[in-house]
């Protein structure tokens, strides 16, 4: 069960149904890490920084990453998920410079996000009667 290996990695995202994680290297050298990039079902691609994912999978039907070093930090105005490098996981020389400490993730392909073993979104509310809720939607 997905609950029992997102809960290994201090973040943890799955994508939209459809998507795949894709690795390309951008030249040949061997001392480089390779791109990763989440790929939607529309063929749109999403960089991630490489040097912070410590797990993937792209199994049963849709892309999901665990990422270290990296802390969720909420939702922008632009409506777009922000995490934020706490640590880095690789030498600086291996840090991809585009993302400056941040990643962010359009909130539209993002189906969950788990932080430290506990769901953050969509969130999950515990009405009086015990049963459980999702608060959020992903159409939002």
């Amino acid at each position: 069960m997905l609950a029992q290996t997102n809960d290994r990695f201090p973040v943890f995202v799955e994508f939209e149904s459809g998507s795949r994680i894709e690795q390309n290297y951008l030249t040949a050298a061997d001392d480089e890490l390779p791109e990763t990039a989440i790929v939607l079902h529309s063929g749109e691609r999403l960089i991630v920084p490489t040097e912070q994912v410590i797990f993937e999978d792209s199994t049963r039907g849709s892309a999901k990453i665990g990422i270290g070093g990296m802390s969720f930090e909420g939702v922008s105005t632009q409506d777009e998920f922000v995490f934020c490098r706490v640590k880095d996981l690789l030498p600086e020389q291996w840090c991809s410079p585009q993302f400056d400490g941040l990643m962010k993730l359009p909130k539209r392909v993002v189906s969950r996000v788990v932080m430290n073993g506990a769901q953050v979104w969509p969130e999950i509310l515990d009405d009086d009667s015990g049963a459980l809720s999702v608060a959020a939607s992903k159409n939002n």
